[in-house]
């Protein structure tokens, strides 16, 4: 869990998020390195909707 300041220098906001991340071995060499994500912004005063976004992703990970 954890948080944050946004910005796009027209508008700003804060946001809470929280995040999981999974280690998943394939070999004794290789593992996929998978997360999600979820955020939602608040943006200040009525300069703009707040915006809610999930991301999901992943990375692969060789060890030599």
């Amino acid at each position: 869990m954890g948080g944050g300041y946004f910005t796009d220098f027209e508008k700003y906001g804060y946001f809470p998020q929280t995040s999981a991340n999974f280690l998943l071995p394939a070999t004794d060499d290789i593992a996929v390195n998978a997360y999600f994500k979820v955020r939602n912004v608040f943006v200040a005063d009525d300069k703009g909707s707040d915006v809610f976004d999930i991301s999901l992703g992943f990375g692969t990970i060789f060890s030599f």
